[in-house]
């Protein structure tokens, strides 16, 4: 059937040990990422940006996993992680930008406009970042199902 529609019903069959190792696999990266991302404002911009890394491969990993699982399951997990990452992403970018605009500030004094506007919205994005976390950690992963 997943050859003419591109969908599995209820997940594939597939070799013994696959499905578990993939689940385990899973559950390490999941706990991990919730366990730091629980701490965001606590943690420093190279921790933070290990969150967001780590997110990622959780996501790269769902999707690779997808066909040994129920198709709504990872569609769940998936639509929920987008909010994360949108929010990781964003926060992410302005940071590159402030220290962009700090770099610029010798040469162009008027980079400290760019420094204070990014720098005064530093903290309320970290908070939307561990809201999105904090939101995600709710959703009971499909893989202990």
């Amino acid at each position: 059937k997943w050859l003419k529609t591109g969908k599995a019903d209820k997940g594939i069959v597939a070799p013994d040990g696959l499905k578990k190792t993939l689940s385990l696999r899973l559950d390490k990266l999941h706990r991990r990422a919730l366990r730091q991302g629980k701490k965001f404002l606590t943690l420093s911009e190279a921790q933070q940006h290990d969150v967001r890394k780590r997110l990622k491969r959780l996501r790269y990993l769902i999707e690779f996993a997808a066909p040994l699982f129920a198709n709504h399951d990872v569609k769940t997990m998936t639509t929920a992680l987008k909010p994360v990452q949108d929010a990781l992403g964003g926060y992410n970018d302005e940071l590159m930008a402030l220290h962009a605009q700090r770099a610029a500030v010798e040469a162009s004094p008027n980079a400290w406009f760019g420094v204070g506007w990014l720098a005064a919205r530093k903290q309320s994005n970290a908070k939307r970042c561990l809201k999105a976390i904090k939101a995600f950690a709710e959703l009971k992963p499909f893989w202990h199902r």
